[in-house]
């Protein structure tokens, strides 16, 4: 394979990649192979990947399919050797004929991840506008909702209006004989219970603020732009991921928008807005772990190895490391160290 730098302009670079006949033919056999295992379509008639994709697909979109499929599966290769991260997805286009005896020719524009630095590493508190204290009024409130769910699902099993259920007084009796499969037999397992279930929400939602505070700050020492290419680009993956997801669950992406009460503009603004946030964490967090020296170690790789494939680690960092995507990996660890500064270093102002 040989990649060659065309132009570079606002930031987004085009490469060519030509293969030979012998990478086509890798690449109808790898890189379908990997196209049909990703989207769950193994189970499908043929004999080979290509078969089951063109058994599935009219013929114009099957071969349109199997080309970005073959394209896809040698741009993390061509990335890897010219050691490009990239901020999104490639943007592949052939330009040739793809058959799978000959040489075949593809260009890819992509966004570089810069790498950023900040004006000023000095640690730092913030304010966090977000009491995560869990008070009693709070569980009551969760029981007495609780209580109302189950005396309406009494009165609709008796055929009774559930609008004139009256929610019954919640003792440890009351407890044993409607929670008792839930493992909840008394009052104070009831309120222990909620107690849990809350801090756990309430601590995603802290930590929200949290970041979202601590971004705030160092957004003003970013030593680096966050460009419009940047979020489109960023936001545009998210697009395409919600179209897909829409999809799967057997609906159009003009009815799910119209549940959200959305115009496509308005939501594509959305992810603009997400985009810039996670660009922002991103640029903050490799800035830091490039100026503390923080290092990755193989525990590291583990935890997030578990987090992304748990009980199937190894099988995911082969295919990882198959596909020359380890950089993805390096990264999110990388990441989540310098997220560990952060928490250890970025205190909250009492």
């Amino acid at each position: 394979m040989q990649v060659t730098k065309v132009e570079e302009k606002d930031g987004v670079l085009t490469l060519r990649i030509d293969l030979t006949a012998d990478e086509v033919a890798e690449g109808f056999d790898k890189g379908l192979e990997l196209f049909v295992q990703q989207l769950g379509l193994a189970n499908l008639e043929g004999a080979s990947a290509r078969e089951k994709i063109e058994g599935a697909l009219e013929p114009e979109l099957a071969k349109e399919t199997i080309e970005s499929a073959v394209m896809s599966y040698f741009v993390p290769y061509a990335l890897t050797d010219e050691k490009i991260i990239p901020i999104s997805s490639a943007d592949v286009k052939a330009q040739t004929i793809l058959a799978e005896k000959l040489p075949f020719t593809f260009t890819l524009r992509v966004l570089p991840k810069p790498r950023y630095t900040l004006s000023d590493y000095t640690p730092f508190e913030v304010k966090v506008p977000f009491n995560p204290e869990i008070t009693d009024e709070l569980i009551d409130e969760q029981i007495g909702m609780l209580a109302k769910q189950v005396a309406e699902a009494r009165a609709i099993d008796a055929g009774e209006d559930p609008d004139q259920a009256q929610p019954a007084e919640v003792t440890d009796e009351w407890c044993r004989e409607a929670l008792s499969d839930m493992g909840i037999n008394s009052v104070e397992e009831l309120r222990e219970s909620f107690r849990k279930q809350s801090g756990g929400v309430m601590d995603q939602q802290f930590e929200q603020f949290y970041l979202a505070a601590v971004m705030e700050q160092y957004h003003k020492r970013l030593q680096g732009e966050i460009t419009d290419a940047m979020k489109n680009a960023v936001a545009e993956d998210m697009f395409q991921a919600l179209v897909a997801q829409v999809e799967q669950q057997g609906k159009t992406l003009e009815y799910y928008l119209e549940e959200q009460e959305l115009t496509e503009e308005e939501a594509r603004e959305l992810f603009r807005g997400q985009a810039f946030a996670q660009l922002l964490q991103g640029f903050v967090l490799d800035a830091i772990y490039d100026h503390e020296d923080i290092k990755v170690e193989m525990p590291d790789l583990m935890r997030l190895l578990h987090q992304m494939a748990p009980g199937g680690e190894e099988q995911y960092f082969n295919m990882m490391q198959e596909t020359k995507r380890t950089f993805l990996l390096m990264e999110g660890a990388e990441r989540a160290k310098a997220l560990e500064w952060i928490h250890e270093n970025i205190t909250v102002a009492k």
